[in-house]
């Protein structure tokens, strides 16, 4: 027969020969004859967009149906094989060669030719054969690198194949690929998305790291039989009989002289192609006998790879070659979607519901409850269905009524073992800012340089670090020059008193976004070492609440400079960022050299004479509030002393009227301390010069400074500062030493609202004041207990997860596909080159994959052509590992 002479054999499942039936097609209109048809349009059931309007091969054929017996009971028969309302089913036939092919038509209507005999008009969209049964070559069980392939493809067209690997054993060979790794989940718990560092290590959140020192030196064991010279690409065993075919290893002497090796095969107690010095370490010579110790990560961590939802990621490591390892990688977390579980559930129930519905949800995919991920296939309106539970190597549980339900979990895998691995994905210009040994995923910590130089408070070199502050200016009446700025970047956030335009912006403040929240409740919550400037600024904590409003939460002045400084417990809500603001706002009396201490200390031995005085004066530039006024002082001897502070306008240099009395502080104790006067914010609103005078109220019967005639009139000291004045012996200067006393001030802000802190406060012309820094050091913030990332793992390093790493290609077309994805042992991953999808199969649970495979031909993956073909498979170091490659030959 000829082969376009095409005989049917079933539609829609029903067979069409013998029985009552006689089918066939004439040459004049059927499967031979693939003329094209104009457009068309119609509502097709069943396989889509295939049979609609711009379809220019579409065509029709027709069907010649013989009825043996034409009874009623034979009519519904016939009519319902072929009803319209079937939509697009297969049609399988013959050719004229006896292969079996099918293609897929709609019966679009029945015509009656005579009796008992039927004209079936057939659409065919895409006119287009294929072989009936596809065709499948496996190579299943095997071991090594390559595994090669010959698909022969039937039909004159092109094919796409279905590829799979199913890997039965996990890998050994530690040279091409990576020995050990395991898996875990991360959940998003903070209100908002975020892209950040996390440490992957910590296991729910708590510090549990692992032991990689154990990795770099195994307990597999034993000596060097005879001298290895530096060079040397050979080294003999006194037994390598526990050592693998190909491996790494670690050669001790207790010292300086450690090396860590690779080689590729052995042969007795001899190792061979051994590569020299990786892991950091240095090629050098080694005395007989020394140990020789069966290695399993590269001691520096080069080795070290971070895949997340099957894309790797950048990463940095933390105390790598000890016992306590961690790895750090930036990444995006997705909103938060948070549920509540509606009923206590066990281990084994494939549906619930939660309190708040599935609206959130995705219609399927995973969710987290506790340690335990479950993937359900649909939702209803209350909760998900089809689930299986203990997805991704976690574990089914019980959970009681009210637990958290998270949904967009990321899975996450961690490898090590690859002594041939290349250069490690972790830029420094990615790096996160925050101080990695000390941090974590419940706290971020800066600015300690004794174990960590890489951390920052922002580098304006590398935008792209995570956990940086950003500077800032904030135009809040803080803006009488010489202004505040950012002095440097670094371990140190220093700010400089400056005037504007010496080469750096007016930074007045950083500022940090923090999703997880930080932890209130607590004095320890945040934390920062205040280092001091002796005159010129005070620096400031503000919070984010959940509202978004920024609210000043500390003043770190110089009067409460201490190491440590802590965030107050009172904050009502958890704050979502952080901002550290410096402000110019001292004004001083005294002076003085920089490298001297002001302070004056009050002599007891003259506590009742009533003419001591000291007093100093300051400018004003503009209406102010006088909050407070300050003044360092201390005894010579034990006990204490009254002193009276009051304010003066300026006359001449001197003081002159009385304006405001502030009350009396009592001075105690040898040690210089600060103290304050205060009597009720007021306001001094002419600018000007203005005086504060301190002096022993014992004995004063006026409040006029001048009014007391037994002070014998106010006179400048000769052998201190020009503005320090007073008379008699009560108050001694410590030799060496000024007064150090300042005035605190109140502004208006936008809106008349009042704030408690202080104005900028202009100094005399004659203090510039110019380069004068304050800085904060080691600052660290705890974030929320219910808002930082939920960081879950299995378990370990393990040698359970298999690296499907291998690469499919045809040396008849030059199309490939590359792959990447870890895989449970027995898990399978398909590759369907027609409908170009990825499936992984894990647990009878298919997976949808989108970014483990990397096609060369993005439009049709991997094709067959007609005929022979000649297809490969390379992977190193397979183990009993099982691939196949599925297809159809289609023909016109």
């Amino acid at each position: 027969m000829p082969p376009y002479a095409y005989t049917p054999l079933s539609f829609n499942g029903q067979a069409l020969t013998g029985g009552n039936l006689t089918c066939y097609f004439e040459w004049t209109n059927g499967p031979g004859q693939t003329r094209e048809m104009g457009p068309v349009e119609s509502d097709v059931v069943g396989r889509g967009p295939q049979d609609v309007r711009g379809q220019p091969k579409a065509t029709t054929w027709e069907l010649h149906v013989r009825l043996a017996s034409f009874n009623q009971t034979d009519l519904d028969a016939f009519y319902s094989i072929f009803s319209e309302e079937a939509g697009l089913v297969y049609l399988r036939l013959t050719d004229g060669g006896g292969v079996a092919w099918r293609v897929a038509v709609r019966a679009l209507r029945i015509n009656l030719v005579s009796t008992g005999r039927f004209v079936v008009v057939l659409r065919v969209p895409q006119p287009l054969l294929e072989e009936d049964a596809s065709t499948t070559m496996s190579l299943l069980n095997q071991s090594g690198n390559t595994l090669n392939f010959a698909p022969s493809v039937g039909g004159n067209r092109r094919a796409r194949p279905l590829l799979r690997i199913v890997p039965d054993l996990v890998k050994q060979n530690t040279v091409d690929d990576y020995f050990h790794s395991f898996r875990g989940f991360l959940v998003n718990r903070a209100p908002s998305d975020f892209y950040g560092p996390v440490w992957l290590m910590d296991q729910s959140g708590a510090p549990a790291r692992v032991n990689t020192a154990n990795l770099v030196q195994t307990a597999t064991s034993t000596t060097l039989n005879g001298v290895v010279g530096a060079g040397d690409t050979s080294i003999t065993l006194t037994s390598a009989a526990s050592f693998p075919t190909a491996g790494m290893a670690y050669i001790t002497d207790g010292g300086t002289n450690d090396e860590q090796i690779y080689w590729t095969s052995k042969s007795g107690n001899v190792l061979q192609g051994v590569v020299r010095g990786i892991g950091g370490t240095a090629a050098v010579g080694h005395a007989s006998g020394l140990t020789i110790k069966v290695s399993e990560a590269l001691k520096n961590g080069d080795d070290c790879r971070v895949w997340v939802d099957d894309v790797e990621y950048e990463r940095w490591l933390v105390g790598w070659n000890g016992a306590s390892s961690d790895v750090v990688i930036n990444v995006s977390m997705p909103q938060r979607v948070k549920l509540t579980l509606a009923a206590a559930i066990t281990a084994s129930p494939p549906a619930f519901d939660f309190t708040e519905g599935s609206a959130l949800l995705p219609e399927k995919g995973f969710i987290v409850i506790e340690n335990e991920v479950i993937y359900y296939a649909a939702k209803t309106a209350l909760g998900v269905t089809g689930c299986v539970r203990g997805a991704w190597g976690t574990s089914a549980a019980t959970h009681v009524i009210n637990s958290a339900v998270y949904g967009n979990p990321r899975l996450y895998t961690v490898a090590v073992g690859k002594a041939a691995a290349g250069a490690p994905p972790s830029p420094a210009g990615h790096r996160p800012a925050c101080q990695l040994p000390a941090s974590s995923n419940q706290s971020w910590k800066w600015g300690d340089q004794a174990d960590d130089a890489s951390t920052v408070f922002y580098a304006r070199t590398t935008p792209d670090r995570t956990a940086q502050w950003v500077p800032g200016f904030d135009a809040d009446g803080n803006t009488v020059s010489p202004l505040t700025q950012l002095n440097a970047s670094g371990n140190i956030l220093t700010f400089k008193d400056d005037v504007p335009g010496d080469g750096s912006p007016p930074y007045n403040n950083v500022a940090i976004e923090l999703p997880q929240g930080v932890r209130t409740g607590t004095t320890s919550a945040f934390s920062a070492d205040w280092t001091p400037s002796p005159e010129i600024l005070n620096l400031e904590l503000w919070l984010r609440d959940v509202g978004g409003t920024y609210k000043l939460t500390d003043q770190l002045q110089q009067v409460a400079a201490a190491a440590g400084r802590l965030l107050p417990a009172n904050l009502a809500n958890n704050a979502y960022a952080a901002k550290l603001k410096a402000r110019y706002n001292i004004a001083t009396g005294f002076r003085g050299d920089d490298s001297v201490v002001m302070e004056t200390i009050l002599n007891a031995s003259n506590a009742n004479n009533v003419d001591g005085v000291v007093a100093f004066k300051f400018t004003l530039s503009n209406d102010t509030r006088i909050k407070k006024i300050m003044a360092r002082m201390a005894k010579t001897t034990a006990g204490s002393q009254d002193v009276t502070c009051q304010l003066f306008t300026d006359s001449s240099g001197l003081p002159g009227t009385l304006i405001v009395s502030l009350g009396n502080q009592t001075i105690s104790g040898t040690t210089p301390a600060f103290y304050t006067w205060q009597a009720g914010v007021f306001t001094l609103t002419k600018p000007g010069t203005y005086w504060a005078v301190f002096f022993m109220p014992s004995g004063f019967t006026s409040v006029n400074f001048y009014g007391y005639t037994s002070l014998g009139g106010v006179r400048k000291s000769s052998d201190r500062t020009a503005d320090a004045i007073r008379t008699g012996g009560a108050w001694q200067l410590q030799t060496g030493e000024n007064l150090w006393a300042y005035v605190c001030c109140d502004y208006e802000r936008e809106g008349n609202a009042r704030v408690e802190y202080d104005q900028p406060v202009v100094a005399p012309a004659t203090d510039a004041r110019t380069g004068v820094t304050a800085s904060f050091d080691k600052v660290s913030m705890l974030f929320s207990l219910s808002d930082h990332p939920f960081v879950h793992r299995t378990g370990g390093f393990t040698n359970g997860l298999y690296h499907c790493a291998g690469t499919w290609s045809s040396s008849t077309t030059g199309d490939s596909i590359a792959i990447d994805k870890w895989m449970a042992a027995g898990s399978q991953i398909e590759i369907e080159c027609r409908d170009r999808t990825v499936i992984y199969t894990e647990g009878a649970v298919d997976y949808p994959v989108t970014k483990a495979i990397d096609p060369a031909n993005a439009a049709d993956w991997l094709l067959l052509l007609p005929g022979a073909n000649t297809l490969t498979y390379s992977e190193p170091n397979m183990r009993q590992t099982d691939a196949y490659v599925i297809w159809q030959g289609q023909k016109v």
